[in-house]
């Protein structure tokens, strides 16, 4: 579902990160939908919006 959508100086990307990680001494599975929205000024990529969204056990099945 990995998607990079370019229009001009802007860039949206939509994607999914799945992870495993230990916080707190606490093992924790992560599984988030996003979209970030990039924005080239100056010879740099700025990031001025960033969106993650939480996935449901049912979604990640």
């Amino acid at each position: 579902m990995d998607r990079i959508i370019v229009s001009g100086e802007t860039a949206v990307v939509v994607g999914e990160m799945h992870a495993d990680i230990t916080a707190g001494g606490a093992r924790k599975a992560l599984a988030n939908r996003s979209v970030a929205v990039r924005a080239h000024d100056r010879d740099r990529w700025l990031l001025p919006a960033y969106q993650p969204t939480v996935l449901s056990e049912e979604d990640v099945r």
